[in-house]
């Protein structure tokens, strides 16, 4: 894959056998989503580039079947997957709206397997299609790192379920292990050590 100017002509060698597609869009649907330079290449077969070439040939094939919003959306993707995966190359990435992308992305998925005792930095960057070095890269930018956002993601549902009186009839313990924690002692410990009181008293209040 390669990212090339549309307002200069641009001649490309190639064999015999050569097939390609190609996907314009204007600077303003790519503007602080993707930061390249003019000739950046990324290789297309595999990983987050292979998806973004994947949608591009798709697009193309039921292009008579979409609607222009949503051919334009599927277009606004595929930028957003040529960002990623330029930022996944280079480790630490270029584009700060490309980040925010994969950080969200990757709250949401510890939002949705928080409750999952196994659930791990590398789990996260293999559901979502990234490097587990790429996933740490952008949490420690971000502040954190997988293990510290698994711990809070999980602390703060646990804090809506302590409130919760359809919990009610959980113990302590119970809604922590229901959170994702192994033992009741290390839940304990690691919510007041969060909220600066314990999880009885939490439940008391609410």
């Amino acid at each position: 894959m390669i990212v090339l100017p549309a307002d200069r002509p641009v001649e490309i060698a190639h064999g015999r056998d050569f097939s390609a597609s190609a996907i314009m869009m204007p600077l303003s649907t790519a503007d602080g989503v993707l930061s390249l330079p003019d000739g950046t290449s990324l290789a297309g077969g595999s990983g987050l580039a292979a998806i973004a070439n994947s949608m591009v040939r798709s697009a193309r094939a039921e292009r008579d079947n979409l609607d222009a919003a949503s051919f334009d959306a599927v277009c606004r993707r595929v930028v957003e997957l040529v960002a990623l995966a330029a930022d996944e190359a280079t480790d630490v990435g270029t584009a700060p709206t490309s980040r925010a992308i994969v950080v969200g992305a990757i709250r949401q998925y510890v939002r949705d397997h928080a409750t999952e005792a196994d659930l791990t930095g590398r789990n996260i960057a293999a559901a979502l299609g990234w490097s587990l070095r790429y996933v740490q890269v952008v949490l420690r930018e971000a502040g954190t790192t997988p293990t510290g956002l698994i711990r809070s993601e999980r602390l703060a549902l646990a804090r809506s379920r302590l409130r919760n009186p359809a919990y009610r009839r959980w113990s302590v313990g119970q809604i922590g292990r229901g959170c994702g924690f192994r033992t009741a002692s290390s839940f304990s410990n690691a919510f007041r050590s969060e909220f600066g009181v314990t999880a009885r008293e939490t439940r008391q209040q609410g």
